[in-house]
């Protein structure tokens, strides 16, 4: 690649996996707050809760009808979409677990908590609750990936027993 004018950059992404073949902690929140699934009736707050979430990387451009759309596809199952909600209704932390039942994988996209309710262990737990109901459905596996500058998310999936499987580099090279 560099003898083809490409640079490497130092932002990658990395990917991490978690074999699901034994016990997954029941996670646990703070008082007031439940797991449940987004439904039709979520579709604004839960397009607000990503752009929240997604904010501090930038202003989000997550809209109501793209996640309209992401639910239509047909791979998509709302139980997998997990939220988490507190007392007064909303949203504070959410993940998507897509499930490939052929080959029993789940893969998480995207995770992410409401700016406000950082550091309080929530995406650690949306997660956990991801990983237990993929594995009620069969799954033997299950995949995340995040950014190399995302530290957040490094602890977190380190916190959720995933390891390390592989980094992706990215190269760019000037047009001419």
């Amino acid at each position: 690649l560099a003898e083809r004018g490409y640079i490497k950059n130092d932002r990658h992404s990395v990917h991490y996996l978690r074999v699901l073949d034994g016990p997954i902690d029941q996670p646990t929140l703070p008082a007031g707050m439940r797991f449940r699934h987004a439904t039709d009736a979520d579709i604004e707050a839960r397009a607000e809760l990503h752009r929240d979430a997604w904010s501090v990387w930038g202003p989000s451009q997550f809209s109501a009808s793209r996640y309209r759309r992401l639910r239509a596809q047909p791979v998509y199952d709302e139980t997998l979409d997990v939220v988490v909600e507190d007392e007064s209704g909303q949203l504070q932390s959410y993940c998507i677990a897509w499930y490939d039942s052929a080959n029993r994988v789940g893969d998480f996209e995207p995770v992410g908590t409401r700016v406000s309710a950082t550091g309080k262990g929530l995406g650690r737990a949306v997660v956990m609750e991801g990983l237990r109901r993929l594995q009620a459905r069969g799954a033997r596996t299950a995949l995340i990936g995040t950014a190399s500058v995302n530290a957040p998310a490094l602890k977190c999936y380190a916190a959720c027993d995933f390891s390390f499987v592989e980094r992706s580099h990215f190269y760019s090279r000037a047009m001419e």
